[in-house]
């Protein structure tokens, strides 16, 4: 009797041990997920922080360039300014304010109305300006001028020949080392300066006509 009583007992301990061990071990497994978690959140800590490092030495960077794009734009505006109004003064009798705003336009006398051909110089000396500025800085600016008819704004043919007469002074700036530029002037029969005669490549008068038959050469 005494026998199996205690035969009981030790069956009742042992399997309180087994109980115990499994929820040690389950405790343990349990431990180690989350050790092994709090060990992924530290990297991931650890790499966001070099993430969030990098993000803000990139925003120093971006920002330096920025202001370094802002300030050359601000240069390049106010040389185009300087220029343009020199320009305008000469081309122009009647304008006494010209310069280029926020919009990247030109504005004259502070935008008080004009008459339609004043809109001839406002124009031509616009990308005169630009050709100038291309040939004296690194601009995005293809050095090239196709000017066509602007006599057709009502422009008289004596203040026609001085704003063309204006186109030289790319000939006048310091440029930059091998820059070099090409204008394509039309305009009226005798509406342009004589010293740029030389350069005349082909009239349209008489029976020679822009459209020719084939094998027919042009004369100037």
């Amino acid at each position: 009797m005494s026998k199996d009583i205690a035969s009981d007992y030790n069956s009742a301990f042992i399997r309180q041990l087994d109980n115990r061990i499994g929820e040690l071990k389950a405790q343990n497994i349990e431990l180690r997920q989350a050790q092994e978690l709090a060990q992924k959140r530290e990297n991931i800590v650890v790499a966001l922080n070099r993430l969030r490092n990098q993000v803000n030495a990139l925003k120093i960077k971006v920002d330096s360039h920025l202001s370094s794009a802002q300030k050359d734009m601000l240069t390049k505006n106010e040389s185009f300014s300087e220029i343009y109004f020199e320009l305008m003064k000469e081309a122009d009798d009647f304008c006494y304010t010209a310069y280029i705003g926020d919009d990247y336009m030109p504005h004259i006398n502070r935008g008080i109305y004009r008459e339609r051909s004043a809109l001839v110089p406002k124009r031509l000396m616009f990308f005169l300006t630009m050709l100038i500025i291309s040939l004296q800085k690194t601009v995005n600016f293809p050095k090239f001028l196709l000017i066509d008819t602007p006599n057709k704004e009502g422009i008289d043919k004596e203040n026609l020949i001085k704003n063309i007469s204006l186109l030289s002074k790319a000939n006048k700036v310091e440029t930059k080392p091998n820059s070099s530029y090409q204008m394509i002037l039309t305009t009226g029969l005798g509406a342009y300066p004589e010293s740029f005669k030389e350069y005349v490549v082909l009239t349209l008068e008489g029976d020679n006509f822009l459209l020719k038959e084939k094998g027919k050469i042009a004369t100037p």
